[in-house]
């Protein structure tokens, strides 16, 4: 496996050593947000199609890598160039890859338009075609193509290879592999699980080997991450800062994407990121054991679909939850997720700009900078033709929030708040949301915005990643919406 990863690995250039004149054959990459590529998983896998993936066999290796330092040896390259060191990072610990030709962006896009496929307003580099045969939607990675497709016999998809022919030689791959995360199908449940336990363990091996068979933490977070502080002094050596930057780049590539159980964590500790402390290096090096620790757990999509329409159109139909903590020196943390019946497609946590003096100012404005991506999103669905008849439920665990949204110009507040929270209740006027009250320990977004211990971590933890199954979340923790804002009837269930 180990083998394999490193020929699979990408190069990532040293932004260093590139020249103030820029090169006009280079440019940087496109590649489609994760919301997007989750939300394809996860309707996929609920619609019972097709996930594939297609590869254009060297479309991004167009530039001389000799003009450029990385930094470790690259198989078959030379140790040293022009007598400096030639060094190669693996893009599997960061998000990065070789940049492509400049024209090669608008290449593919010229390329899927003749086919008769549709640029998305909402994402760029996510495209759409819908002919009699069937759908298929297609998220660009560069020259890695995420494809879910429904149709008979696949014949879309047929037609869609054969035309790929004109674009380059093409490699076909099923979903596991996708980005270099492990993705597991269940045919039965239509349930997807990603999960990165080999970078997870590659990591860890590179940071931290002599704790590898020692006890691991229950939580993200060190037991002093508190007590961090920007003025400290910084570690003296400069390879250990370096070292603690590199990981904690590592971590927050796996908690933006797949395990958002430690982006709390992960985030907060980026704040102190200018002045590199032994604390800090402590903090981060324990979020990374925590993440060893429980390497197995992975983002659940999809569900059960097709034998329950009513559990279907739940899972086709997108709510979310906001929160926010005050608990803490300066400005406050906010919180908030996507999620399209149990599953989570998406989870952001982060600082709050003004310093709020109130719960419910902290609340309010996480909501106002939530409700933006929550709109995106419904208009995403929309472009891929996955009508949301109702406007998206959103939870707020603070009455006196959901109060002043509904009394928007009655409002007492700054004006930076009255103006957000009107932002908010023009939202709802326009059937784009609806905001409700709900009870705090069944709020996710809690696990975003605050210091925890291991009991409700371990709570919110399983249902955030969709570690039960849909029926036991409902029955146990009842995770979903109020059905009266979804227009779902769940008696049956």
């Amino acid at each position: 496996q180990l083998a394999t990863a490193r020929e699979a690995a990408r190069l990532v250039f040293d932004n260093s050593s590139v020249t103030s004149k820029e090169d006009p054959d280079e440019t940087q990459s496109g590649v489609c947000m994760p919301l997007t590529w989750r939300t394809l998983l996860h309707l996929g896998a609920v619609l019972g199609a097709t996930i594939v993936r297609r590869d254009i066999v060297n479309a991004h290796q167009t530039t001389k890598m000799e003009e450029y330092r990385v930094t470790h040896t690259p198989p078959g390259r030379p140790v040293r160039i022009d007598g400096k060191p030639a060094l190669m990072l693996w893009a599997n610990y960061l998000n990065g890859m070789p940049k492509a030709g400049r024209g090669w962006s608008k290449r593919v896009h010229t390329h899927l338009l003749q086919f008769g496929m549709h640029q998305l307003i909402q994402d760029p580099y996510t495209y759409v075609i819908v002919t009699e045969l069937g759908f298929l939607w297609l998220a660009c990675v560069v020259d890695d193509f995420l494809i879910v497709t429904q149709s008979k016999g696949d014949a879309l998809l047929a037609k869609f290879d054969e035309d790929l022919k004109r674009l380059g030689q093409s490699k076909q791959f099923g979903i596991d592999g996708f980005l270099n995360y492990e993705i597991g199908y269940s045919v039965i449940s239509r349930q997807l699980t990603l999960r990165c336990t080999f970078r997870i363990e590659e990591i860890m091996r590179e940071h931290d080997i002599d704790y590898m068979d020692k006890k691991m933490p229950d939580t993200p977070w060190h037991p002093q991450i508190k007590e961090l502080r920007l003025g400290e002094p910084a570690l003296k050596s400069n390879k250990q800062a370096k070292q603690t930057y590199r990981l904690m780049q590592q971590i927050n590539y796996i908690t933006c994407h797949i395990r958002f159980d430690a982006q709390h964590a992960s985030f907060y500790q980026a704040r102190f990121a200018s002045g590199w402390t032994q604390l800090l290096w402590e903090c981060v090096r324990y979020t990374l054991r925590y993440l060893y620790g429980t390497r197995q757990m992975g983002l659940t999509l999809g569900g059960v679909g097709g034998e329950c329409m009513i559990a279907r159109a739940r899972l086709l139909t997108s709510h979310a939850m906001v929160d926010a903590g005050i608990a803490e020196d300066g400005p406050s943390t906010g919180g908030g997720v996507i999620q399209m019946g149990e599953a989570t497609l998406h989870a952001s946590s982060g600082r709050h700009v003004p310093v709020t003096m109130a719960s419910a100012s902290a609340e309010g404005y996480e909501l106002s900078r939530q409700v933006p991506i929550f709109i995106h999103h419904r208009y995403l669905l929309e472009e891929l033709g996955c009508h949301q008849e109702r406007p998206t439920a959103v939870g707020c665990d603070n009455s006196a929030v959901v109060s002043q949204v509904r009394e928007a110009d009655s409002m007492k507040r700054s004006l930076y708040l009255r103006r957000r929270i009107k932002f908010v209740s023009m939202a709802e006027d326009d059937g784009l949301v609806r905001v409700y009250k709900v009870a705090g320990k069944l709020n996710l977004a809690d696990i975003l915005t605050k210091v925890m211990g291991p009991s409700p971590f371990a709570r919110l933890r399983h249902a955030l990643l969709g570690l039960e199954s849909s029926i036991q979340a409902v029955a146990v923790h009842s995770w979903h919406v109020p059905s009266k804002l979804v227009g779902i009837e769940l008696e049956n269930e």
